[in-house]
C-alpha cells in the first residue's frame, strides 16, 4: 500500500512540475497566440504519451513482481530494450523543443535564440530524463516478473511430469526396467515382484539375463543389438519366476542416450493370458475349420457382390465344382433364373438392415447341368464400423426331399390322369382316334410330359402307324397313317420292342444310356428329353400297339409310376376291346339294317315262314305283287296264294327237294288278292339250326309278267337313259363337244348346269325305288320343258342331271334360268297318292370363262355344284377361282 501511495505522489509531483513549468516557459517565450496554441498542443500530447507508457508498465502485476524478485536471482539481460525506451522519451521531449525553436526564430530572430531556447531545452530534457528513468524502472521490474513466472512454470511442469512418471511406474501393470548398455538392471518398478517374485532391491545391479528362461537366454544379445541398431523393438520371450516357472512375456525395448551413454528402457508385459486366449482362439478356429470343412451341410462365406470367398468340401460335392473352380464364380451364376430375383431382393434387404437373416428354398445348377434343390440360410457379418464384411451361408441339400415331394405330386397327377382317362373311356361316343388324342392330351397335361403318342399295328402291312399324339414332340412324329420305320423323327426302338416282346420298355437316363442311336442323341440334344417309357396296348390279349411317353427329367418313371402307367395302358387296352366290340356291334347293326333295307326295298317278293310253314314276315314287294300285307299273312300258310293250277305231285316234288337239298326253284303260278293269276319265278331255301333241323323257310319270287327289259331296250337305243329317255353321259359329251366347236366358230358362250336332287335318297328309302324312278322321270320332263330345242338335258348318274345351254351369254340371264329351274323343281309332285317336294343344288360353269374343253367344263360345274351343296339345299353357285363368290344374290345370302 505504501509503495502504491509513493508512486501516486511521485506521479502528482512530476505532472504538476511539467504542467506549471512548461506553461510558464511557453508564456515566457512571448509568442503569438497561434504559435502558443501549437506549442501547448505538442507538449500536451507528449505528456499524454509519456504518462500512458508509465501507467502501462506500472499496472502489470506490481505485487507479484515484488514477491518473485525476492525469491529468484535475476539472470543477465541485455540493455537494448531500456535504451530504446530512453531514446523514445528523448524524441518525445525534443519534438516540442524543436517546435518552440522554430517559432522563436520566426518571431524574434537569431537574437533571442541563446537564452530562451537553452532554458526551454533544458527543462524539456530534464523532464524527458526523469520520465524515461521511471518507465525504464517499471519495464525492468515487469521483465523480471515475466522471467520469474516462466521459470516457476517450467519447474512446476518438470516436477509435475516427474511425479506423474513416478506414479505411472508405480501403478503400471507392466514391469518397467532401466538397463545399462551391458544389460545390468539400473532401476525397476514395484510390479517386478508380482511378475518374478523378487523385489526391486534384489534386482538392482543384477544382470537382466537372470530373468530369462533357459531357452530364451541365447537371444538376449541379439535382441538388444537390434534395439540399439533400430532405436526400438518388440519381441516375445520366455521369462522365469523365482521358482523357475516359465511364463511368456512381451518386451517393448527402446534405446536412450544420456550424456553420451547408452541405456535401454524395457517394458515387460506378462502375456500368459493372451497366449491362453490365443491358444483358445486357435483351438476354436481349428474346431470351426473342422466344423466348416466336415459339416454335413454346405457352408460358405460369400462377398456382398456374390463372390464365393470360402467354401467347404460338402458344398463343392453338392454342386459338382472343385474348390478352386467354385471360388472363381459368383452365386448368381449358379442360381436358377426363376429363383435369382427373389434371392437378390433378400440380399438387398439384409444389406440395408431391413432384416438380419433369411432362409429360402432355391435351385443351383450342378456342374453337369442338373438342378440341385437347397435350403439356404444367410446371415451377414459386419465390421467394427458396421460395414458389410461377408455373408455366412449354410446350404442344406434338399434335392432328395424335393424329388420325393415332386414324385408324390407326380403320382397324384397321374392318378388324376388315370381317373380322367377312365372318364374319357366311359363317356366316349366318338371315334377311336378322338379317344386316343384325348388320352394323350390327358397324359401330357396332367403328367407334365414333353410328349405322348399312341401307335397301332396296321393289320394289312403289320407296320406301326401313329394314331394320336400330343405335346411338344408332336411335330417330330410321322404323319398319321405313315409307317413308323427307321430314320423317322422319333426313335423307333421303344414301340417296336414293345410290340415284338409284349413287355414294357423303359429308359430313365437317355443322356448317358442311348445305346449310340443317332435318333436318341438328336432327340436328347434338341428337346431335352431325358426319359422315355413305352407300354403295350392289347386287344383280345394280343399286342397291337404301344403307348409311348417322353419326359424331360431323368429317373422320371419310378416303379410306383410305372405300375400306375401299366394300369393306364390296361385301361386303354380295355378301351380298344370295347371299341372293337362296339365296332362289331355297329357292323352287325349295319348289316342288319342293310339286310332289312334289302329285304324291304328288294324288287322281288320275299316271304319267311317257320318250320311249320307259318308266315312270319313278308316284304313290301310281296305286298305289291300279291296285294297281301304282313298283318294279313302273319301266321297263315303260304298255300293261301295257290292258284290251283298245280297238282299234288308238283308240291310233293317241291317239298322233297327242300328236304333233301334244302333248295328249290322254278316257275309257278300263284293268285293275287284280287284273284288275278300271275306267273312268278320262285326260289325257296330251307334254313337249319345247330342241330341240322329246319328252322325257317325263305321264299323269293319275281313277277315275270311285269318284265319290260326287252321292250325298253328296243324303245331306247344306245346313248339314251332307259328310265327317262334322256341322253346319257356318252351322248352328253358328244353334244357338248359339238356345242363348244360351234361356240368357238361363232364367238358365243356355252353354259353347263349340273343339278343334283335334294333328299332323293330319302325318297327311295321311304317310298321305294319305283317311286324314285318315277320321280326322276317327272324331273326329266320338267327340265325339258324349261329349255329350248337347241339345248341338251342329260341324266348323268342316279339323281344328277346336266344341262348344256348354247344361246345364253349374259350371266344374269343364266342366273334367272337357274332360279327358274329351282322354282319348278321345288313344286310338289303327286305320285301314287303321295305328295313329293324336291329341290336341287345347281353348279354352273361357262365357256370360255371357266374352260374350253369338255372335261374341264364338266369338272368345274361339278365343283360349283359341291359348293352349292355345302351351302345347303336348293342353292345355285357359279364356278369361280374364288370359292366364296357367286353371281346370285340368293346364293350369297344362303352361304
Amino acid at each position: 500500500m505504501k509503495y502504491a501511495f509513493s508512486l501516486a505522489m511521485l506521479y502528482a509531483v512530476v505532472s504538476t512540475l511539467w504542467i506549471f513549468g512548461s506553461d510558464q516557459l511557453v508564456f515566457w517565450l512571448n509568442l503569438d497566440a497561434e504559435a502558443t496554441l501549437h506549442l501547448q498542443t505538442a507538449k500536451d500530447w507528449a505528456f499524454v504519451i509519456a504518462s500512458s507508457l508509465a501507467l502501462f508498465f506500472l499496472l502489470r502485476r506490481l505485487d507479484a513482481e515484488k514477491q518473485l524478485a525476492a525469491q529468484l536471482q535475476m539472470p543477465p539481460r541485455t540493455a537494448s530494450m531500456p535504451m530504446a525506451l530512453l531514446v523514445l522519451f528523448a524524441v518525445l521531449a525534443v519534438l516540442p523543443g524543436l517546435l518552440a525553436y522554430r517559432e522563436v526564430l520566426r518571431h524574434f530572430g537569431d537574437t533571442a535564440v541563446s537564452v530562451r531556447l537553452l532554458v526551454w531545452f533544458g527543462f524539456v530534457l530534464l523532464f524527458a530524463l526523469i520520465a524515461g528513468s521511471v518507465c525504464i524502472l517499471f519495464w525492468w521490474r515487469n521483465t523480471q516478473a515475466h522471467f520469474l513466472l516462466d521459470c516457476l512454470r517450467v519447474d512446476f511442469e518438470r516436477a509435475n511430469l516427474s511425479s506423474r512418471h513416478e506414479a505411472l511406474l508405480r501403478q503400471s501393470w507392466d514391469v518397467v526396467v532401466l538397463l545399462s548398455e551391458d544389460g545390468t538392471i539400473i532401476e525397476v518398478n514395484d510390479r517386478v515382484f508380482e511378475y518374478y517374485g523378487r523385489t526391486p532391491e534384489e534386482l538392482r545391479g543384477r544382470p537382466v539375463i537372470e530373468l530369462r528362461f533357459a531357452s530364451s537366454k541365447e537371444a538376449l544379445a541379439e535382441d538388444y543389438q537390434r534395439v540399439a541398431a533400430t532405436g526400438g523393438a518388440i519381441f516375445e520371450r520366455l521369462h522365469q519366476r523365482r521358482d523357475g516357472t516359465p511364463f511368456p512375456v512381451e518386451v517393448s525395448a527402446r534405446a536412450i542416450t544420456d550424456q553420451q551413454k547408452l541405456y535401454f528402457q524395457s517394458v515387460v508385459r506378462d502375456i500368459s493370458e493372451r497366449k491362453r486366449t490365443e491358444a483358445a482362439l486357435a483351438d476354436q478356429a481349428l474346431r470351426f475349420r473342422a466344423t466348416f470343412e466336415q459339416a454335413a451341410v454346405g457352408m460358405a462365406q460369400v462377398a456382398p457382390d456374390g463372390r464365393w470367398l470360402r467354401v467347404n468340401d460338402r458344398l463343392c460335392a453338392m454342386i459338382g465344382y472343385a474348390r478352386e473352380e467354385l471360388l472363381q464364380k459368383t452365386f448368381q451364376e449358379l442360381t436358377h433364373p426363376d429363383d435369382l430375383s427373389k434371392d437378390l431382393w433378400l440380399v438387398e434387404q439384409i444389406l440395408s438392415e431391413q432384416i438380419r437373416t433369411y432362409s429360402m428354398e432355391k435351385r443351383y445348377f450342378h456342374r453337369d447341368g442338373t438342378t440341385v434343390w437347397v435350403n439356404l440360410t444367410v446371415s451377414l457379418l459386419r465390421g467394427a464400423k458396421g460395414q458389410p464384411e461377408y455373408f455366412i451361408v449354410v446350404i442344406d441339400d434338399i434335392t432328395t426331399r424335393k424329388r420325393t415331394e415332386h414324385r408324390l405330386a407326380r403320382i397324384s397327377r397321374f392318378y388324376a390322369a388315370l381317373n380322367a382317362t377312365n372318364e374319357a373311356i366311359l363317356h366316349n361316343t366318338g371315334t377311336a382316334d378322338a379317344l386316343f388324342e384325348q388320352i394323350c392330351r390327358i397324359a401330357v397335361k396332367c403328367g407334365e410330359l414333353e410328349g405322348a403318342w399312341i401307335e397301332l399295328v396296321d393289320p394289312a402291312t403289320q407296320q406301326l402307324r401313329p394314331q394320336a399324339a400330343f405335346g411338344e414332340l408332336r411335330s417330330r412324329l410321322p404323319s398319321r397313317g405313315e409307317s413308323i420305320t427307321e430314320g423317322v423323327a422319333l426313335p423307333t426302338q421303344p414301340a417296336h420292342t414293345v410290340v415284338s416282346s409284349g413287355a414294357r420298355w423303359l429308359n430313365n437316363d437317355l443322356l448317358n444310356d442311348h445305346g449310340g442311336e443317332p435318333d436318341w442323341q438328336f432327340l436328347v440334344a434338341t428337346t431335352g428329353v431325358r426319359a422315355c417309357a413305352a407300354f403295350p396296348l392289347r386287344r383280345a390279349d394280343a399286342v397291337i400297339g404301344a403307348f409311348s411317353l417322353y419326359a424331360s427329367e431323368p429317373d422320371f418313371f419310378d416303379p410306383e409310376l410305372v405300375k400306375l402307367l401299366d394300369q393306364m395302358a390296361a385301361d386303354v387296352s380295355f378301351a380298344l376291346d370295347n371299341l372293337e366290340s362296339e365296332a362289331q356291334r355297329r357292323r352287325a347293326e349295319q348289316d342288319l339294317r342293310l339286310a332289312a333295307a334289302v329285304y324291304e326295298q328288294s324288287g322281288e317278293g320275299i316271304l319267311v315262314s317257320d318250320r311249320n310253314n307259318a308266315v312270319i314276315m313278308v316284304n313290301r314287294a310281296f305286298t305289291a305283287v300279291t296285294g297281301y300285307c304282313l298283318e294279313e299273312m302273319r301266321g297263315r300258310n303260304p298255300r293261301t296264294l295257290s292258284s290251283g293250277r298245280h297238282d299234288r305231285d308238283f308240291y310233293r316234288s317241291m317239298w322233297a327237294d327242300l328236304q333233301e337239298t334244302g333248295r328249290w326253284q322254278g316257275k309257278i303260278w300263284n293268285r293275287r288278292k284280287n284273284g288275278e293269276i300271275y306267273p312268278e319265278w320262285l326260289g325257296i331255301t330251307a334254313l337249319r339250326d345247330a342241330n341240322q333241323r329246319i328252322s325257317h323257310y325263305i321264299a323269293i319270287f319275281d313277277d315275270i309278267s311285269a318284265h319290260r327289259a326287252t321292250a325298253q331296250n328296243i324303245r331306247y337305243p344306245v346313248g339314251r337313259d332307259p328310265l327317262t329317255g334322256l341322253p346319257d353321259s356318252t351322248l352328253l359329251r358328244d353334244r357338248l363337244r359339238q356345242a363348244l366347236l360351234h361356240a368357238m366358230r361363232h364367238q358365243h358362250s356355252v353354259v353347263v348346269l349340273r343339278l343334283d336332287l335334294d333328299r332323293f335318297a330319302a325318297v327311295n328309302e321311304q317310298y321305294g325305288y319305283t317311286v324314285g324312278d318315277r320321280l326322276l322321270e317327272r324331273v326329266g320332263s320338267r327340265l325339258l320343258a324349261l329349255v329350248s330345242e337347241t339345248d341338251t338335258v342329260c341324266r348323268l348318274t342316279g339323281d344328277e342331271f346336266v344341262l348344256v345351254l348354247t344361246e345364253l351369254d349374259d350371266p344374269q340371264e343364266i342366273g334367272r334360268l337357274a332360279d327358274r329351274i329351282r322354282q319348278v323343281l321345288a313344286e310338289p309332285i303327286e305320285l301314287d297318292g303321295q305328295t313329293l317336294i324336291s329341290g336341287a343344288g345347281i353348279g354352273i360353269s361357262r365357256c370360255p370363262v371357266d374352260g374350253t374343253d369338255v372335261d374341264l367344263l364338266l369338272e368345274n360345274a361339278a365343283q360349283a355344284l359341291r359348293w352349292a351343296k355345302d351351302c345347303g339345299s336348293n342353292q345355285v353357285r357359279f364356278f369361280t377361282a374364288d370359292s366364296h363368290q357367286s353371281l346370285l344374290p340368293e346364293a350369297k345370302r344362303s352361304c
